[in-house]
């Protein structure tokens, strides 16, 4: 008890070794399997979902630039949730990680709709940081 399985499936392995020397192999089977398994996929899968978010926006706005200011919002989302399960004393779990591609579109949605209301402000003539700031006070 409070121990997460891949600290638990690492002590195995180092146990293993340790007592069986390298004479025996081990293999695992379900949810430990599919865990060592997925391991280094989840930030594949989030370089990934950044990579795309940016392209797909690139192309909406016909900028590079305004799509820095998206994919911006994503490392702080990403902050805030390992600082929470810090905080909490909870380990990230597959659970966690599912909210956390959650909580990343969502600040995606929100940074994309300040930048459009940033946008239009600035294309009928104010300033960029007053743009900025009635942009996010309507969001």
């Amino acid at each position: 008890k409070g121990v997460s399985s891949s600290d638990g499936i690492k002590a195995m392995e180092r146990l293993v070794h340790d007592t069986l020397g390298s004479n025996y192999s081990f293999s695992w089977t379900g949810q430990a399997y599919q865990e060592t398994q997925s391991g280094t996929t989840v930030a594949v899968v989030f370089i990934f979902a950044i990579i795309l978010t940016l392209l797909v926006l690139a192309a909406q706005y016909e900028s590079w630039t305004d799509p820095v200011a998206v994919v911006l919002s994503m490392p702080v989302a990403i902050l805030g949730t390992v600082l929470g399960c810090l905080f909490m004393n909870q380990s990230i779990s597959i659970y966690t990680q599912i909210g956390l591609i959650l909580l990343l579109g969502l600040s995606a949605k929100n940074a994309i709709l300040i930048v459009e209301y940033a946008t239009y402000f600035r294309k009928s003539g104010l300033p960029v940081r007053q743009s900025a700031l009635n942009a996010g006070v309507i969001r």
